[in-house]
């Protein structure tokens, strides 16, 4: 199965074309985006109301320690590790791909934002990784034993501030899946990455592969 982005809607790219062609099947995608170049004004312009009273609770609540080109700290960067296998209640990436995230991050490109309570808990963990000009949500991890609490909020708000202050131009929230596309867990945290976009991108996703009738032959 061969996967391409077609991100001119108004009408089909040359690789769009082709897909049809081929008979591929075609699905809509939505991506949540931050514009950061007008500052914070302006990024609170794409703020869910609701929102602001849940960083409020979170700058109050909520203890932050950084991973990043400042504090290269290896054992904060394996504090998430273990609390992201724990949440998970898995390992779910190998040891290489974690070596390549805390190079990466504590090599200027990126930032681990860890909220602990007054207890000293782990509670929640947001990775973001900096590519030219966009900054990119890489992950988010949040003690589920306590979701009735805006655990993600204000650190992921405070990561997209210093992400502008690391000179990205847009914050990329990533995939909004719209209902009956993905299981209601990954729709109900697009729902939540939505609440920060200022922006909303839309492209088409191919899925091409082989025929029965090439299969045959």
């Amino acid at each position: 199965v061969v996967i391409c982005d077609d991100k001119t809607l108004g009408q089909l790219s040359l690789v769009g074309k082709q897909c049809v062609n081929r008979r591929a099947t075609a699905a809509l995608r939505l991506t949540g985006l931050c514009t950061l170049e007008s500052g914070e004004a302006g990024m609170r312009q794409g703020l869910r109301k609701s929102f602001q009273s849940l960083v409020n609770w979170g700058q109050r609540n909520l203890t932050i320690e950084t991973v990043d080109v400042r504090n290269p700290s290896r054992p904060l960067f394996d504090d998430y590790r273990k609390f992201h296998a724990a949440v998970a209640g898995r390992v779910t990436r190998t040891d290489h791909s974690w070596e390549v995230m805390f190079n990466w991050i504590s090599g200027g490109k990126g930032e681990l934002v860890l909220g602990y309570l007054a207890t000293g808990e782990l509670v929640t963990g947001t990775m973001v990784v900096d590519g030219r000009e966009y900054a990119s949500y890489a992950s988010g991890v949040y003690d589920r034993e306590r979701f009735e609490r805006p655990l993600g909020h204000w650190p992921l708000w405070l990561a997209m501030l210093h992400a502008r202050e690391r000179g990205a131009r847009i914050f990329e929230l990533g995939d909004l899946p719209m209902p009956g596309t993905a299981t209601e867990k990954e729709v109900a945290i697009g729902y939540f990455k939505r609440g920060f976009a200022t922006d909303i991108a839309t492209w088409v996703a191919w899925t091409w592969g082989p025929s029965r009738r090439d299969n045959a032959q």
